[in-house]
């Protein structure tokens, strides 16, 4: 059974891991009628996990299929259509929109009906929403298809809103037709319970660190938790602190087995005919079912569920060793009622990290001192040590970053937040249901210990190696880092297990090789509707543009260039290039600026980058005629001129940017328009030819002349722009004019990132298209 369960979860890897598109139905038929006449050839104990990597391919393949087959129909994307459902989450209350998640019952668009029941994740962009869980809305929306941005170093969005089973995202349209049709009513009472609870704790403990932090703990949520919270978190590694999951739930279970156990002793007699585990056991999964309704039953609860269930299961079944049965027995479980579940980081997380304790510390004997309290101490220290080190090459793998102050964090934070905290905040919420004098002395109490822990975890992470970050993007790399974390949590006296360490050099001295001498990497980031490049010479970095910002807390300069450039090991920037003052192309900028070494800024804005001289970083004019050069790569502005920045204060006053390699020139453009090109044509037509070219203002009607194309004669023009974006960008006619001319189109809304890799002679050795080179069938229904 152990080897089946093993090949069914390596079956579901195998399909999402190399299947860039879902395999014809037919082929799969064939494929598992041959693959199970071969399996009967194996030896008997490779048979059952044969059968199980089959089993699971094939079972992640219907449940991904039918899912595929519920998208939203195609005349229904990017449409004003009339849309009828009931909210299911918890509202998310920003001060210019309101987010939430929407079960459709029915759509309408003209003549068309869709009445399948979806997902869809909604945006309102209106202030004064009294948006409550449960109720049912009649709205009109705007929709299209899950579609992230996808560059190396990057979150996959899609990836995540798949997982969740989301297959649409849009926003509201304000329309005199949106209204409630029912209130607060109907199935999703726990949820409404949940958001009133919610706001009740809020308005008696007001909005601040600390009541953030007691909400994500008592009722999973995390809506009030700022980005600076999220960021010592983060630098500390105790992220996982304020997600409901194994770590709680097993807290509230193993209190109420202690509880009832204890209680169950004292009746004796009736002990003889109900026995103490049984009636422990229960009690310890009521508790644990009732702190999971508490969170909403989200994925990563209903999954810590399930393994407390099968571990509870056992101890009521008399085995004396829960080890890996019950963990291979819970994993089928989930896999079985989530498949979607495999495509889950805290889902890996969380059962690496207990396969670890048990591979680490079970069936052990430690030879500790005199001192009880000091041997514990030290069992609790290895522990943490085990899962910091046992996590490391997932963590790497996920989040490109490690903590180096995680264990120093954990050790302290657990039991803190384990014993203290978390009992004390339960406590005051049942007590608030009675009475809320009694409940407000507890809450703060609780509160006063959030805030000396926060006060600890502050310092922490704000020490100057607090994190450590490191890419991993090829799968040898993974597989040596594994291996060497393996061979040294082995046991003593295993064979070889100190030369775990030369499997972890990697992480020392290996890391993605910059470009040689006279050679560059030129890639065009994926950063929606924006513009973000980076250029890469042997010992230099250029950007230019960095993106829109959309929020205080989100923009493309944090979320996709500082992401690219930490997976490429890039610690500073040269030069940053701001081509001029709109928000798609500056917006990224400042926390670009915040969190990396950036020597000068070069824009046609000077100006808004006060704050930047005060950083002591140098800022100055782009001016047709600068050049310098690199590592043996020229660079040259061709525009624009002082007197234009004089006339112009729009797209026109765009920096266009050459970079010359050998015999291969790339053109960075900007937003520039006829204006500009018709100027570009008169006074440097010789510097025009390019082979790379970034399309002006996006492929936009008021860029892309016939005599401009004309002069670049591009190989291939690159067109920077978001999906289905509000502009129509770019326009047919545009992408047709340069195919007319034979060029290359890439369009990075449909490409992801694009990277050119040019050798120092000219030669373009490699392009690639990041979602061509690495996506999958949930990033293929666009």
């Amino acid at each position: 059974m152990r080897g089946f369960i093993v090949g069914f979860c390596v079956g579901m890897l195998a399909l999402c891991l190399y299947c860039r598109h879902l395999p014809n139905s037919l082929w799969i038929l064939f494929a598992a009628i041959i693959s199970s006449i071969l399996t009967l050839c194996l030896p008997k104990y490779l048979r059952s996990l044969s059968w199980g990597i089959i089993v699971g391919f094939i079972w992640l393949f219907i449940h991904v299929t039918i899912i595929l087959d519920q998208a939203l129909p195609p005349a229904f994307i990017a449409k004003n259509i009339m849309v009828t459902g009931r909210v299911i989450s918890l509202p998310k209350v920003a001060p210019h929109y309101t987010q939430f998640i929407l079960l459709l019952q029915n759509a309408h668009y003209k003549n068309s009906t869709f009445n399948y029941p979806l997902k869809i994740k909604l945006h309102w962009y209106s202030k004064w929403l009294h948006i409550h869980a449960g109720q049912v809305w009649q709205l009109q929306v705007r929709l299209k298809q899950p579609h992230s941005t996808f560059n190396p170093g990057g979150f996959d969005y899609e990836r995540w809103l798949f997982s969740q089973n989301i297959r649409a995202v849009g926003y509201v349209r304000n329309s005199s037709k949106n209204n409630v049709i029912k209130k607060k009513q109907g199935l999703f009472n726990l949820t409404l319970w949940r958001e009133e609870l919610s706001y009740k704790l809020i308005r008696l403990l007001n909005k601040s660190l600390a009541s953030a932090i007691l909400l994500a703990l008592v009722l999973g949520d995390r809506r009030y938790i700022s980005a600076s919270q999220w960021h010592v978190l983060q630098n500390t590694g105790t992220s996982h602190l304020v997600a409901i999951s194994g770590l709680h739930i097993g807290l509230i279970a193993g209190f109420c087995f202690a509880l009832f156990a204890w209680l169950w002793r004292r009746l004796p007699i009736v002990a003889l005919y109900i026995p103490v585990q049984h009636v422990a056991a229960i009690a310890a999964i009521m508790g644990a079912l009732m702190y999971s309704a508490m969170a909403g039953f989200a994925l990563p609860t209903q999954r810590a569920l399930v393994m407390i269930c099968a571990l509870l299961l056992m101890s009521v079944l008399r085995k004396q060793s829960i080890s890996y049965y019950s963990l291979l027995g819970a994993l089928l479980i989930i896999l079985l009622l989530q498949p979607l579940a495999i495509l889950s980081m805290s889902f890996w997380l969380s059962f690496t990290a207990v396969s670890i304790l048990l591979y680490a510390l079970s069936g052990r004997v430690y030879i500790g001192t005199k001192n009880a309290f000091v041997s514990k101490a030290l069992q609790w220290w290895r522990a943490h040590w085990v899962i910091w080190l046992g996590l490391m090459p997932i963590t790497l793998l996920f989040f490109q970053q490690v903590s180096l102050v995680a264990i120093l964090a954990n050790i302290i934070a657990i039991p803190w937040l384990s014993l203290l905290i978390v009992p004390l905040a339960l406590l005051g919420c049942c007590l608030l249901l009675i009475n809320q004098n009694m409940a407000l002395p507890v809450l703060h109490i609780a509160i006063a210990l959030i805030n000396y822990l926060w006060q600890y975890l502050t310092i922490l992470s704000h020490w100057q190696n607090a994190k450590w970050q490191y890419s991993i993007p090829y799968s040898w790399e993974f597989l040596a880092i594994l291996l060497g974390v393996i061979f040294l949590l082995a046991p003593r006296g295993f064979p070889g297990r100190y030369l775990g360490g030369i499997f972890l050099l990697p992480l020392l001295f290996w890391h993605e090789p910059s470009p040689v001498y006279g050679a560059v990497r030129f890639t065009l980031l994926d950063v929606g509707q924006g513009l973000s490049a980076v250029v890469q010479t042997a010992k230099h970095v250029l950007i230019f543009d960095t993106g829109a910002k959309y929020s205080p807390d989100f923009d493309m300069g944090k979320t996709v260039v500082l992401p690219f450039l930490h997976y490429y090991y890039l610690h500073k920037i040269n030069m940053m290039v701001i081509s001029h003052g709109d928000n798609d192309h500056i917006g990224g900028a400042q926390s670009i600026i915040n969190n990396t070494i950036v020597k000068q800024i070069v824009t046609s804005v000077p100006q808004r980058f006060i704050a930047a001289k005060r950083q002591h970083i140098k800022v100055a004019y782009c001016l047709a005629g600068q050049h310098w050069q690199w590592d043996g790569v020229r660079f040259k502005f061709l525009y624009p001129t002082s007197n234009i920045l004089k006339l112009h204060k729009d797209n026109n006053q765009s920096c266009v940017l050459r970079v010359t390699v050998g015999k291969t020139h790339i053109l960075l453009t900007g937003d520039i328009e006829a204006l500009a090109e018709s100027y570009l044509i008169k006074h440097d037509v010789t510097s025009l030819a390019a082979n790379i070219l970034v399309v002006p203002h996006h492929g936009s009607k008021t860029s892309s002349t016939w005599p401009f194309i004309e002069k670049v004669m591009p190989q291939y023009a690159l067109f920077p722009v978001g999906y289905l974006n509000r502009y129509g960008f770019p326009k047919s006619l545009i992408v047709k004019r340069y195919q007319a001319e034979h060029a290359t189109v890439f369009r990075t809304d449909i490409t992801g990132a694009i990277t050119f890799n040019i050798g120092r002679k000219g030669k373009i050795k490699q392009f690639s298209c990041y979602r061509y080179l690495v996506g999958h069938f949930w990033n293929q229904g666009n």
